[in-house]
């Protein structure tokens, strides 16, 4: 795994351990890489938070959809038979905190970077790689996959190893 995919590994994985109380299944090791069903269609969601400062890009957390209810359920402290829409906005969460944990450890503690809202996606989700791909991340949590992909408009700066901590 190169070190920009550990990198999004450890934000991802430390973000769904602290906001949503999942695991992965493989802990702080490499991803499971051969995720089954990570590339269906249907059955999935997709949040977007597309970024612009020192480096311009998006970054698309896709989820088994049928994670959507323990993500509403264990970030909000009730059953898992919450709202539908705010099952979409707790998948809207992560996928915020994942890129505002990831950014600054590409570009620098002092950069500066803009969010936007999240854009959410349900089923149709497109299989093509999107624009300016760098780094396609799957790993499975606990009752479901996720996978992430990082797409950043030019070339990184390059990364020093990820440190223990991620």
């Amino acid at each position: 795994m190169t070190s920009l995919e550990t990198r999004i590994f450890r934000s991802a994985a430390r973000t769904f351990e602290e906001l949503t109380f999942l695991f992965t299944e493989r802990g702080e090791d490499l991803p499971d890489v051969a995720c089954p069903g990570a590339r269906e269609k249907c059955g999935r969601a997709q949040a977007t938070i597309v970024f612009t400062g020192p480096l311009d890009g998006q970054l698309l957390l896709r989820v088994s959809e049928n994670l959507l209810p323990e993500l509403a359920a264990n970030m909000l402290g009730e059953d898992d038979q919450r709202p539908e829409s705010e099952r979409w906005d707790a998948l809207g969460e992560v996928a915020n905190v994942v890129c505002g944990n990831l950014l600054p450890g590409l570009a620098g503690n002092k950069a500066v970077f803009r969010l936007q809202a999240p854009r959410m996606e349900a089923c149709g989700v497109e299989e093509t790689p999107p624009e300016h791909l760098k780094a396609r991340v799957p790993f499975t949590l606990e009752g479901g996959c996720v996978e992430l992909l990082l797409c950043v408009r030019g070339e990184l700066p390059d990364l020093p190893p990820p440190s223990g901590d991620g």
